[in-house]
């Protein structure tokens, strides 16, 4: 594939690279054409730009296989909320995997994001992988309609109070539900209190923390219920936040933050957001930073055109790949809610620079 504008002249003209760090970008660009035949994908590599913008700047197509764009893009910029997981990788400085995007055409696509470093070891441009997934949203789609169909038709053999009386019962229900959750949480206290030892009692934390996590829902439904919005991710990964400082081990200083933009999510989504969230944080403050006095956990949201994209990324220690493999209760109910309640996929990243699992949720859900 040719294009009118070289690397040089993009990196040159709009980015902050120069020298050495274009001439290792040129041997990528260079091995380009080998890439896409080898993954049987579309590559690029993006730089970015001095506004912060990602701005393509070297692109091939496979030959076996029909091309995804119909021209060169080449020069065009790549927008945060079209493909998050370009901005997280620069950002995070770690690789990212299978998380969907639209390109500047408008088609649907997977992208697997890998850094390419400069001489200084900071993060110069990122290689890019696409693959064309329109069809499998568009099953996806179909399959939640159906199932919100169903839902519909359940839900209007039920007789419905006057529009008030409605509202008032609900905030009741959401109410009692809330303090139902926080007096099994009390309970389950009681007994981590008298557990007979260490192992027992973590068991018992942890279910704590779940159910918390679902209480914070109820917590603030009453408010979404009479607004008509939607639960706001901001204020739902804050209330976590707050609930789960308190299980940063004693003499440790290890911050817990949220960032990016504010989601608004179904109730049921919510639910199974909170939940993973405060998996992945309890897992991080367990396991993160032995050895280690001080520490950053943070939650990351990225909101993109077709689905956005929730984080949970720290700065400690990594570990072993095969300890994933073998699994434990907190990360199984981690990947069977991100795939069979948010119809995601888990993917985590890990290294000397800490560990990153993320998740995405389609916009529509």
């Amino acid at each position: 594939m040719r294009h009118s504008a070289t690397l040089k002249d993009i990196c040159l003209g709009q980015t902050f690279l120069h020298g050495e760090d274009i001439v290792r970008l040129e041997g990528v660009a260079a091995v380009l054409p080998l890439i896409a035949d080898l993954v049987q994908a579309d590559v690029f590599i993006d730089c970015m730009d001095r506004e912060g913008v990602a701005v393509v700047a070297a692109q091939e197509s496979p030959h076996s296989i029909e091309a995804l764009y119909r021209k060169s893009v080449v020069g065009e910029r790549a927008y945060s909320q079209w493909e998050p997981a370009v901005y997280l990788a620069f950002s995070t400085g770690q690789c990212r995997y299978d998380l969907k995007a639209t390109t500047q055409e408008g088609r649907a696509v997977k992208q697997s994001v890998v850094p390419i470093r400069g001489l200084e070891g900071k993060v110069a441009a990122v290689l890019i992988a696409e693959r064309d997934v329109s069809d499998d949203i568009r099953h996806e789609r179909k399959y939640r309609e159906m199932a919100r169909a169903v839902e519909s038709m359940s839900s209007s053999s039920l007789a419905l109070l006057p529009a008030e009386e409605d509202l008032a019962a609900m905030r009741e229900i959401h109410h009692r539900v809330k303090n139902n959750l926080q007096l099994v949480a009390s309970i389950l206290n009681m007994q981590a209190r008298k557990a007979p030892d260490a192992a027992t009692k973590k068991i018992f934390q942890e279910n704590v923390n779940r159910v918390l996590s679902i209480a914070a829902i109820h917590d603030i439904l009453t408010l979404t219920e009479e607004s008509g919005s939607g639960i706001s991710s901001a204020v739902l990964l804050e209330k976590l936040r707050r609930n789960l400082q308190g299980l940063v081990p004693e003499g440790k200083v290890i911050s817990l933050q949220v960032e990016g933009d504010d989601l608004q999510l179904s109730p049921d989504c919510a639910t199974s957001v909170s939940l993973v969230v405060s998996e992945l944080i309890t897992n991080a403050l367990e396991h993160a930073f032995p050895g280690r006095d001080r520490g950053r956990v943070v939650v990351r949201v990225c909101r993109g055109r077709l689905c956005s994209t929730v984080s949970v990324e720290d700065d400690g220690v990594g570990f072993r790949p095969e300890d994933v493999r073998r699994g434990s209760l907190g990360m199984g109910i981690v990947r069977a809610t991100v795939e069979g309640k948010l119809h995601g996929q888990l993917r985590v990243d890990t290294g000397p620079r800490g560990t990153a699992a993320f998740f995405d949720i389609p916009n529509d859900i």
